[in-house]
């Protein structure tokens, strides 16, 4: 057989490798669905700690009892450029410097009611937040504070989804509350047995915020949520009211793509209302897995 018939053998010279775009998909998934595994992942090469390093620090839960991410030590450009969710559990001053260190955060929980003073100012320093859940007590140090030259505040400017943990005294609804230029989505906390002081301001906010989507009342208990319900007058028709329950304190932060919360569920029954004109008169709205359905 002559030599110019033979066909050339190419011989690998590297270990086969996947595409990079496919290979940090790969690594980023992982991260995400088994969080336990991230330090080992930064391990692996230096790429996979630039691609595993922001997951890392994307959401932060601040408590007394946390000594990790320490605020003294970690390098501030870790959280400043990719922190933001932060939830902070308590006031301690390591508390207000975590808000201070994450200036780009985009998703606050705050559970005190009272935090530090000087919590205050760390707040009004954001620039970035969407998202914001907590007492009205955490937003300002006095009633007087809520009023519409507040709410033109930087800090308030991108909020769309606002939850205030207590039940809100009149002033913060409709003078603070329904100037935030961003806001779409409001939660509150209102028990039955006050919904029916609480109902013409409600009345008053609903008819002057034309451009909000929903306004959920939220009980911490499904019982509590349906005594709600009940008590809205029999003559309301506004769809965008809803009432329903809570099962964890953030999920007034929470994203769709984050899982279930009360604000999925408002959503969904709002939609399936406007599909179905018999159920105007309906407010209460369930969990998926419930065996209540739509009124």
């Amino acid at each position: 057989m002559s030599s110019n018939n033979l066909t050339p053998t190419i011989m690998a010279t590297k270990d086969p490798c996947l595409p990079p775009e496919l290979e940090r998909e790969i690594f980023e998934l992982t991260a995400q669905v088994y969080p336990e595994m991230r330090f080992a992942l930064l391990l692996v090469a230096q790429r996979v700690l630039t691609w595993i390093q922001p997951i890392l620090y994307h959401k932060l839960f601040i408590h007394s009892k946390q000594k990790h991410p320490d605020l003294a030590t970690t390098p501030p450009h870790l959280f400043e450029n990719h922190t933001r969710h932060l939830i902070l559990f308590s006031s301690q001053e390591s508390h207000v410097e975590a808000v201070r260190v994450c200036p780009n955060i985009t998703h606050l929980a705050i559970s005190d009611e009272t935090p530090l003073p000087q919590s205050y100012d760390a707040l009004l320093e954001l620039r970035h937040l969407k998202r914001l859940a907590c007492w009205s007590g955490a937003l300002a140090p006095s009633r007087d504070t809520f009023t519409r030259e507040f709410a033109a505040e930087r800090a308030f400017a991108c909020i769309t989804h606002l939850e205030i943990f207590d039940d809100v005294v009149r002033p913060l609804l409709t003078s603070f509350v329904v100037a935030l230029p961003s806001l779409t989505h409001l939660a509150l906390n209102i028990p039955s047995i006050n919904l029916a002081n609480s109902w013409s301001t409600l009345v008053e906010v609903l008819q002057e915020a034309t451009h909000w989507e929903v306004l959920v009342l939220l009980n911490q208990f499904r019982s509590g949520a349906r005594e709600v319900a009940d008590a809205v007058p029999s003559n309301w028709e506004d769809d965008r009211l809803v009432t329903t329950w809570y099962v964890h304190w953030t999920e007034g932060i929470m994203e769709r793509r984050e899982g279930m919360s009360y604000w999925v569920v408002a959503e969904s029954f709002i939609a399936r209302k406007r599909k179905n004109p018999k159920s105007a008169r309906s407010f209460y709205a369930v969990w998926p897995g419930s065996e209540e359905q739509l009124g």
